[in-house]
């Protein structure tokens, strides 16, 4: 069993020659194999486990690797490592479903396939695997600068277009 970086299908897995049962298996793999930038990831590993029946595959599998992020508070560059687990059931009785009854985890298996397309659920997994707020290990010490100059003085006379527009929104409130 290997796992094969094949273009234009992405990152597949070769069942062809393996016979039913439990197979596992770890390999590295490049971003570009889940149609992600070549710059937003590197070190990427994943580890799976394959039960391979008759009309059926199930994949539990493990993804990993370093995200490089931008700071939210400072804008900076850093990496962290993230990692994410899923499990995607392939069924030949998923063939005949429409898409939005099959749900993110069941995908069809054709009796004909040699191999099993796990790009776009390993490519999620590791996306949904990034945190929310992207904050660098230092930046929650850093100062950060609150104010920027001298207040405005509200003597000091504004645009004209400021006043109509107030007048107008007076004017409406009525």
């Amino acid at each position: 069993m290997s796992l094969k970086v094949l273009k234009p299908h992405g990152l597949v897995l070769r069942i062809a020659s393996l016979k039913e049962g439990l197979h596992e298996f770890s390999d590295t793999f490049p971003a570009e194999a889940l149609e992600l930038a070549g710059d937003a990831f590197s070190d990427l590993c994943l580890s799976l486990k394959l039960d391979l029946k008759v009309g059926q595959a199930l994949v539990s599998f493990q993804v990993m690797g370093i995200a490089h992020l931008i700071c939210d508070r400072t804008l900076q560059p850093f990496d962290q490592t993230v990692s994410g687990a899923f499990q995607v059931l392939f069924s030949d009785k998923a063939a005949n479903m429409p898409e939005h009854e099959r749900g993110e985890d069941l995908w069809p298996f054709p009796h004909s396939t040699l191999v099993l397309n796990l790009t776009e659920p390993v490519r999620d997994t590791l996306l949904l695997a990034l945190p929310i707020r992207k904050v660098a290990p230092d930046a929650e010490e850093q100062k950060i600068q609150l104010s920027f100059g001298e207040p405005i003085d509200e003597d000091e006379p504004s645009d004209p277009r400021w006043a109509a527009l107030r007048r107008l929104n007076l004017s409406t409130d009525n």
